[in-house]
């Protein structure tokens, strides 16, 4: 190459550069071609497929799993693409109108229901208790800006949907506290019962109430007295049930939330106190094992991970290729895998995002 003056200026191409990076190799025309025969067929294929696929056309399945997500962008920003392609759009199947109808004569009765009332529509209309609190969000926010456009002043979703506490109910629950700062989960059920408020809304005023104590007390220069502000002791004081729980832990290190149910029924003591005690023995145990140099991988989150348990999921998935059970089928996977509702669902999210689940 030339340069100024005719001075002969040499030039070093990349290959020989020290800190230059090849890109990884193009996946070959072949490849590429089974690739999109197996793509016309299944969109969305599972993990075991991936690795079926790795071993045949000696790709790592992190690859293959890229292409494919590439793929499926590729054919979404196509013009072709028409309103009923599988692709387009949300792959949620849709609230059915007749459900929908429902919601709406609901949601005319009363905008914002409670934790119960909305188990209770999900039980009649088939629908998970998730999608419709997201049904009704959705709702008031369309409402709402629907109502600022319009330009009205007072309307309902301008303000606070949720009446607050009347002064006779704080005062009842004002000399409730003085006598207990941390009510047991049976406690609050009796309080909800008595004075017609739902359980959430009494465990978020004593919260807070305790929060609001507690600030007072700093402003005011009070010293706070040890343990004043901790768990009550009722849920920690679990020496004379020790035994049992002992067995019960060397049986399961995380027990599904059933378990501890029946724990909790069996010894008469609260819910929270039996899940408090086993993250409290989980970590004892597993410092005693760091200082003695044994192993802890046993204490990895096994509820989370589902290990063995989840090749009913992946049997699910290869014979029904539906990311989104209903309510019914996940009852029915978390009576096989031995987990709780929850844990299947968040399983099931973690695919639907995209995600490569680690087993």
């Amino acid at each position: 190459m030339l340069g100024v003056y005719g001075r002969v200026i040499p030039v070093y191409p990349r290959l020989f550069c020290r800190f230059s990076t090849l890109p990884p190799p193009c996946i070959s025309t072949a490849v590429t071609a089974v690739l999109e025969a197996n793509y016309r067929q299944n969109r969305y294929p599972t993990r075991t497929q991936f690795e079926e696929m790795s071993r045949t056309l000696g790709k790592s399945p992190d690859r293959l799993y890229n292409w494919y997500s590439r793929r499926r962008k590729k054919e979404r920003k196509t013009e072709q693409i028409k309103e009923s392609h599988p692709l387009s759009g949300n792959t949620r199947p849709r609230i059915p109108a007749v459900v929908k109808r429902a919601l709406e004569a609901k949601y005319n009765d009363n905008r914002l229901p409670t934790r119960d009332e909305l188990e209770k529509m999900s039980q009649e209309l088939g629908e998970s208790y998730q999608r419709l609190y997201t049904w009704f969000f959705k709702r008031r926010e369309k409402e709402r800006h629907t109502v600022k456009a319009v330009g009205l002043d007072s309307h309902p979703l301008l303000e606070n949907l949720r009446p607050r506490i009347s002064t006779a109910l704080t005062a009842t629950l004002e000399a409730k506290y003085v006598k207990n700062r941390y009510p047991t989960f049976e406690e609050l059920e009796t309080m909800s019962q008595e004075l017609g408020e739902s359980q959430d809304r009494l465990t978020t005023w004593f919260g807070k109430r305790r929060i609001k104590e507690r600030e007072l007390m700093k402003l005011t220069g009070v010293e706070e007295k040890p343990g004043e502000f901790q768990v009550a002791p009722d849920r920690l004081d679990l020496s004379p049930y020790w035994p049992r729980l002992e067995v019960a832990f060397q049986q399961q290190l995380y027990p599904p939330v059933k378990t501890i149910t029946l724990l909790a029924q069996e010894l008469g003591v609260s819910w929270l106190s039996i899940a408090k005690w086993f993250t409290y023995r989980r970590n004892k145990e597993r410092a005693l094992r760091k200082q003695a140099g044994l192993d802890t991988t046993a204490f990895q989150r096994i509820g989370l991970k589902l290990h063995a348990k989840a090749k009913h999921l992946h049997e699910f998935l290869d014979r029904t290729q539906n990311l989104y059970p209903s309510e019914s089928q996940l009852h029915e996977l978390a009576k096989r895998t031995g987990e709780s509702v929850s844990v299947v669902r968040t399983w099931f999210t973690r695919r639907q995002n995209g995600m490569q689940w680690k087993r």
